[in-house]
């Protein structure tokens, strides 16, 4: 079954825990797994191939998760390289994958430090989706750079501040776990600020540009999720207004291109 000629409501229905028998992935009350296609078929084509314009080149997905955006980059690229450390993940993403027939993507099962294994220039766009806060961003950019061909361009969609940084921290308030778990996780990366670049980090709008001007790229846009469209050339090189939820902005993309 090709992830361009299944139906919307196919892919909204894959029941993705059959692939790894019921087991829980992140933990019992994560949802991932069922809200992994749930905004249908057309929001992610066009995520990848009209948003990001991440057509026809080799792709690297760092920290790739449970293969979301795998069937969609692979449908408009030649190659993708999934860098997953959590095996059971990566499990489910090769299952994933086989459901979809996809034949152009490689998995590396392990520490992200696995990036080292790129050859340098190889790389055509680089896909970090929600990873980015829980590594070593002066590690992580640092191999980007090193990996992407000239030209070549990074998509990240990380956590922003006052966005699920503070919902972590709201959350551990309520659960009487301030100090615990993900709530002391965020505490840890709000009290070094945005431009830290060490591990748990957050981005806002505000800092997008600097972070990359520190690690060798040009800005093309920075928006609140969601909002990135650089087919329209009025969005180029400017950071779009936040579009607030509850009166903050949950997590914060931004596109740039190596120098």
């Amino acid at each position: 079954m090709n992830i361009i000629d299944i139906t919307d409501e196919e892919l909204k229905n894959i029941d993705l825990t059959s692939f790894i028998k019921g087991e829980a992935l992140y933990g019992n009350s994560d949802s991932s797994l069922e809200n992994t296609f749930v905004k249908g078929k057309e929001f992610y084509l066009k995520m990848v191939q009209d948003r990001t314009q991440f057509t026809g080149g080799r792709v690297l997905d760092l920290l790739s998760g449970h293969g979301r955006w795998l069937p969609f980059l692979s449908a408009f690229n030649d190659e993708v390289i999934a860098i997953e450390r959590i095996e059971k993940s990566q499990l489910l993403a090769k299952r994933l994958c086989d459901y979809f027939d996809i034949k152009n993507v490689k998995f590396l099962t392990g520490d992200v430090s696995l990036i080292e294994n790129i050859k340098k220039e190889t790389i055509d766009y680089v896909w970090l989706w929600s990873g980015l806060q829980y590594i070593s961003r002066d590690y992580a950019l640092n191999q980007v750079r090193r990996v992407l061909r000239p030209g070549g361009r990074i998509f990240v969609g990380a956590y922003n501040g006052p966005g699920l940084m503070i919902e972590h921290v709201k959350n551990g308030i309520k659960n009487g776990m301030l100090f615990e778990g993900a709530s002391k996780w965020a505490l840890t990366g709000l009290a070094k600020g945005p431009l830290d670049n060490g591990e748990p980090n957050f981005i806002d709008l505000d800092s997008c540009s600097e972070i990359c001007e520190m690690y060798g790229f040009r800005l093309i846009v920075a928006a609140s999720s969601g909002n990135i469209d650089i087919t329209d050339s009025r969005n180029v090189e400017r950071i779009e207004p936040a579009s607030y939820v509850d009166g903050y902005v949950r997590t914060v993309e931004f596109i740039a291109e190596k120098k």
